[in-house]
């Protein structure tokens, strides 16, 4: 007995689809095209290109990792303001991206998938508002920064000022005359309270654990730096390398500890920089009870300034 071999088919028979135009959606489509697959549409909920940095405009908003290196190792950009650059600035990288690669037309914007089954050798896909349409491949580029979480306190639904997430900003707003309260200490809520404070009658922030907050600057690129790297695109390749290497030693050798020295300064910057807050109370209740490493580490120029504000 033998068994038929399945038929070979050819890549541009092939279709796909692509869940998500954020920064994992367009890399996909883009890397797709360079393999030769060109029949596949990206499926993107919203109305434009951006991913987590559409959805997120809160004020303070910028990444954690350096400009350079998040970004796409064969996509330089040159005029990154700063070493970790605003929100706008990224999503608006994403969508240039989108265009030089020529992928952007390949969206289907404002078009939630609500359901994806695999029957009869393919995949049915399922919009909001009940269109189908059949495809061979499904990936999911989704992301998870984008899905408001709230916390379930009891008589919140009556509370009858604003509650907003922050991936749901509300910009028509005027906070400086609100009392603002901010649940949580993670890295988004680090750089609203250092955004914030100061700014508006009252800022209480809810904690339920403390973080381990970083010293980290934020330098802006001067017009000749940005002027040279677009000049000099092997400046740019050698800057991409060299905050990799940098991501890595703080990964693999300060937070896992696999470099003695590394591991020594990541601990010396944290516990250094906590002791900038003065009040004894208010440092013992900014204290981990942890390592540094353990949880996500927050990094901010300017975080504990900010918590010591009188308002």
């Amino acid at each position: 007995m033998t068994t038929a071999k399945p038929e070979k088919r050819h890549k541009k028979d092939i279709s796909l689809a692509i869940i998500g135009a954020g920064m994992g959606g367009i890399l996909m489509a883009i890397k797709l095209k360079e393999a030769g697959f060109h029949n596949f549409v990206i499926l993107e909920k919203g109305d434009r290109v951006g991913g987590t940095w559409r959805e997120n405009t809160y004020p303070g908003l910028h990444c954690d990792f350096p400009s350079h290196f998040y970004s796409y190792s064969f996509f330089h950009n040159p005029n990154w303001s700063h070493r970790f650059s605003c929100g706008p600035e990224i999503r608006d990288y994403f969508e240039s991206a989108a265009h030089a690669f020529d992928v952007h037309d390949s969206i289907r914007f404002n078009s939630k998938v609500v359901d994806g089954r695999w029957e009869q050798d393919r995949w049915t896909v399922t919009l909001e508002g009940g269109e189908t349409f059949a495809v061979d491949m499904l990936i999911a580029a989704t992301g998870y920064l984008h899905v408001p979480k709230f916390p379930d306190i009891e008589g919140v639904e009556s509370f009858s000022g604003a509650k907003f997430h922050t991936t749901q900003w509300d910009h028509s707003l005027a906070l400086e005359d609100k009392r603002i309260g901010i649940i949580g200490t993670g890295s988004t809520s680090v750089q609203l309270v250092s955004e914030l404070a100061g700014k508006v009658k009252k800022l209480t922030v809810f904690q339920r654990t403390a973080q381990w907050v970083l010293q980290q600057d934020n330098p802006a690129y001067s017009d000749e730096e940005r002027r040279a790297f677009a000049s000099d695109p092997s400046l740019l390749d050698a800057l991409y390398e060299e905050m990799k290497a940098e991501m890595v030693l703080l990964a693999d050798g300060a937070v896992l500890g696999g470099n003695a020295e590394a591991r020594a300064f990541l601990v010396a910057n944290a516990e250094e920089n906590l002791a900038r807050v003065k009040d004894p109370e208010l440092r013992r209740k900014l204290t981990p009870d942890y390592e540094p490493g353990c949880k996500r580490l927050a990094m901010s120029p300017n975080f504990y300034e900010a918590i010591q504000h009188p308002t």
